[in-house]
């Protein structure tokens, strides 16, 4: 594991990937926390956990970023993208004024 700027805890479900003595060993030895969500938990945290997955299937696994910040700029097209689309069809903001009127807003 290569950390730019090693975390203060590491949070996790209890998936074995995550309970496995190598990957706790790598934790400990970085003085890392480590805090494993309950048993029956993962419903808990579902919108993050969707939002992560869209990320990767529509974005991130599609595009194949070269560099750390090609992918960066890449999460941030993602986000504001999906963003901007929320308010649209959220707000049934049709035209180029709503659009407008959503890039304001995103920019402050």
């Amino acid at each position: 594991m290569k950390f730019t700027q090693e975390p203060a805890i590491f949070n996790t479900d209890q998936g074995s990937q995550f309970t496995s003595e190598r990957f706790i060993k790598v934790l400990k030895e970085h003085y890392i926390e480590i805090s494993m969500d309950g048993k029956g938990r993962a419903l808990d945290n579902i919108y993050a956990e969707r939002l992560w997955r869209s990320l990767k299937y529509e974005d991130i696994y599609l595009k194949l970023y070269g560099t750390m910040g090609e992918l960066k700029e890449g999460i941030k097209r993602y986000f504001m993208f999906t963003i901007r689309s929320y308010f649209i069809n959220r707000f049934c903001l049709c035209g180029r004024t709503a659009r407008r009127q959503v890039n304001t807003i995103l920019r402050k």
